[in-house]
């Protein structure tokens, strides 16, 4: 299925701004100066991403692409006072997991082209970032080629704690962070905040929050332009740690990686502790991605190879399990299978990571 085949959400169009309405939230667009501004709000599910989201977006970008009154584009996820966007949905995907797994298969396909609409977009895309964005949201934010946080805007990948592994293009631009930092933030779910994301090379630009506002009004205005060059700054955390953690985050293993830390220092060692809460196999799968996308040449690679991964996790016993610990009985332990990192042999990844048999994710036909 292409994205053209997504099924059509309805607007209430008014003169500058359209909104896709529903009971648990709305994904507002509007035209603001010589820009399209995207933004959603789904405050029961902590803003997390579903069909509806993903449908509506799709959707406007088309659109603009053909507008001339649009120039560029800007993804607003930023609010007063900061929201948490806690990426897919996982309840959807557990809904559809124990019902038809079909659907949790297409949304991966929809969410997937997404992103790579906002990447290959032949109109600049701003993405302003302030809150706790987490796993999907995150994708879609790094898809942007301009990225605006604040002191208090936070990354975080939690996907190994509930047996399934960072997706969303995160096998592309975190396996390229210098110093191993990606495999870090992935196996420990370490959030990753202000300065450090510019220092990381996750934001191209840093502004007290007070200061979105007039910086959103300016790139509306006079385009990305307005924001000047990429940001140099000073590492809040994250240089004083880079040399540790390219040390112990080069093995090759999962099991490697732990003994590497145990033999750290009491920082280290805490990493060690926070990668024995995930899941064995998720901990491995998001690895092995890591490792593959480091030579992969093209990001729409990075896509696929995650459409291959997620499509068979969200239907395992992992996911279940990790929903059940998370969602329903948070005080008993999840049962990983296979349950420790050494049984997460190459063999048992192989599988995962093999072509699917309903074929390869496909891509639309976009002005790169």
């Amino acid at each position: 299925m292409s994205s053209s085949d997504l099924p059509s959400s309805k607007y209430r169009h008014a003169p500058s701004s359209e909104r896709s309405s529903r009971p648990d939230g709305d994904v507002v667009r509007t035209i603001r100066g010589h820009a399209g501004v995207l933004s959603f709000t789904r405050p029961e599910t902590a803003n997390a991403i579903d069909e509806h989201v993903v449908v509506a977006m799709t959707e406007a970008l088309r659109e603009w692409r053909e507008a001339r009154e649009v120039d560029h584009v800007i993804l607003d996820f930023a609010h007063p006072g900061g929201l948490t966007y806690s990426g897919t949905d996982l309840r959807f995907l557990a809904k559809c997991a124990s019902w038809d797994f079909r659907q949790a298969v297409s949304f991966f396909a929809a969410q997937y082209r997404l992103i790579d609409m906002i990447r290959r977009y032949d109109k600049p895309v701003v993405a302003f970032l302030d809150g706790r964005l987490l796993g999907g949201a995150i994708g879609l934010a790094m898809a942007a080629g301009h990225r605006v946080v604040t002191p208090q805007t936070g990354f975080q990948f939690p996907e190994t704690r509930v047996g399934l592994a960072p997706d969303s293009g995160s096998a592309w631009y975190l396996s390229r962070l210098r110093h191993r930092i990606g495999v870090w933030l992935v196996l420990t779910g370490t959030e990753l905040t202000g300065s450090d994301l510019v220092w990381s090379g996750l934001a191209t630009h840093i502004a007290d929050a007070e200061q979105l506002e007039t910086l959103k009004e300016n790139v509306c205005n006079d385009g990305p332009g307005s924001l000047g060059p990429p940001h140099e700054v000073k590492s809040g955390f994250l240089e004083s740690a880079s040399e540790e953690i390219e040390h112990c985050f080069s093995h090759e293993t999962v099991d490697g990686i732990i003994a590497a830390l145990s033999a750290g220092s009491d920082w280290a060692k805490e990493q060690g502790k926070r990668i024995a809460k995930t899941c064995p196999l998720s901990a491995g799968v998001a690895l092995r991605q890591l490792q593959t996308g480091a030579i992969l040449s093209d990001h729409r690679e990075a896509l696929r190879l995650e459409y291959r991964v997620l499509s068979r996790l969200v239907c395992t016993r992992n996911f279940r399990e990790g929903m059940r610990s998370v969602l329903l009985d948070p005080n008993t332990a999840p049962e990983w299978d296979p349950p420790s990192f050494s049984r997460v042999t190459s063999n048992r990844l192989a599988p995962l990571f093999s072509p699917p048999r309903e074929g390869e994710l496909q891509f639309a036909d976009q002005p790169a």
